[in-house]
């Protein structure tokens, strides 16, 4: 009997739920359709939201100054409607760090009000600093403006950039000599690659396209025209890519038509990290190179937020630091020692490192 009472109540009070929810989908949608579009007007918020920062995981508390009649907020791409209240905690729409487009619309008396306000979500942690302890040191060639680079059995795969110079290589390690290396075409400026289903991926930077070889014969195999303006950094996370393009953005790409499954921005504590470069992704962080900065950023996938900074700083100053555009730029990880490889453009040295905390 018990056992029964338990069960009456807890569907008891599903079915109020789902009651509610379907009542509050039916005013909404008999406000729309009773509202004229010709009568839009300001939905009034009592604090101006514009351009405020917010920390993800925090109340992010909207409140307006009116009972409309009923309320739907979007904002990234998700929706909440509601009726009969006057405020609305956007935390629980909210899941990423990011510039986040928010847009209010109310219905009262059969008239339509809207708002429209951007917000920044900044990280909720502050990174953990690291540096990297140096385990063996290789030699690289200083000629490589080097723009990718991945570990895949036992070998080193490079991109490099430079229109009329870029390639792609397979290097050994312990010489920094190839023993593949295919040109690109000169009119092409080689960028980042990454490997997914036993085939290379290599993006461009502004002729949006992406070479795909088969690993194993460097054999090209198609060729993919893609809709991004810029292309920088990729890799591969589980059965999709990440890409970069020089901005804080980063876009989750389907590998096999190149089309865009979704997005989000990092940010750290302070803001936005702009001019993402690189990228290798491990285990849940993606590893990220900032172009003209001696850092790599440790960032969390699923939240958008920098919880740690590795400072190359030293490794810089050693590899052809007096010019501007020979920076820290290559990340590649050996999941059989859990080492990482890291070089740059036009360095002299390939560093096996770990990265320890300062």
């Amino acid at each position: 009997m018990r056992l029964k009472n338990l069960l009456f109540v807890a569907f008891t009070t599903i079915s109020v739920v789902a009651c509610n929810q379907t009542n509050i989908k039916n005013t909404v949608k008999q406000n729309k359709a009773n509202a004229s579009v010709n009568q839009v007007g300001d939905f009034l918020l009592k604090d101006d939201i514009n351009k405020k920062a917010f920390v993800r995981g925090e109340e992010i508390a909207i409140q307006w100054s009116e009972l409309y009649d009923s309320v739907t907020v979007f904002t990234n791409g998700r929706r909440k409607d509601l009726v009969g209240v006057n405020s609305i905690d956007l935390s629980s729409l909210i899941e990423k760090t990011g510039r986040v487009s928010i847009r209010i619309t109310g219905w009262k008396d059969s008239k339509q009000f809207i708002t429209r306000k951007t917000i920044d979500v900044v990280s909720s942690v502050k990174p953990v600093k690291y540096k990297p302890k140096v385990i063996n040191k290789y030699w690289h060639n200083p000629n490589s403006f080097t723009q990718g680079l991945f570990y895949n059995d036992g070998f080193l795969f490079e991109g490099t950039g430079q229109f009329g110079e870029s390639k792609l290589m397979k290097n050994d390690i312990k010489t920094g000599k190839p023993i593949y290396a295919l040109d690109i075409e000169k009119d092409q400026f080689g960028e980042g690659i990454t490997l997914y289903d036993g085939k290379i991926y290599q993006i461009t930077w502004i002729s949006r396209k992406v070479h795909i070889y088969d690993v194993n014969t460097f054999e090209r195999l198609r060729t993919i025209d893609y809709p991004y303006q810029q292309g920088w950094g990729i890799t591969t996370i589980n059965d999709k890519l990440i890409l970069s393009d020089g901005t804080a953005t980063l876009t989750i790409i389907d590998p096999v038509d190149f089309s865009q499954l979704d997005a989000f921005q990092v940010f750290d504590n302070n803001g936005p990290i702009d001019s993402l470069n690189e990228l290798e992704y491990v285990d849940g962080v993606l590893y990220a190179n900032v172009w003209q900065k001696s850092i790599i950023l440790m960032i969390d996938i699923n939240t958008g937020e920098v919880t740690g900074v590795i400072d190359c700083s030293d490794l810089s100053v050693q590899n052809n630091s007096d010019n501007v555009d020979n920076v820290l730029n290559g990340i590649a990880y050996n999941s059989k020692t859990n080492h990482f490889y890291i070089t740059g453009k036009r360095w002299e040295n390939m560093y096996e490192v770990v990265f320890e905390k300062k």
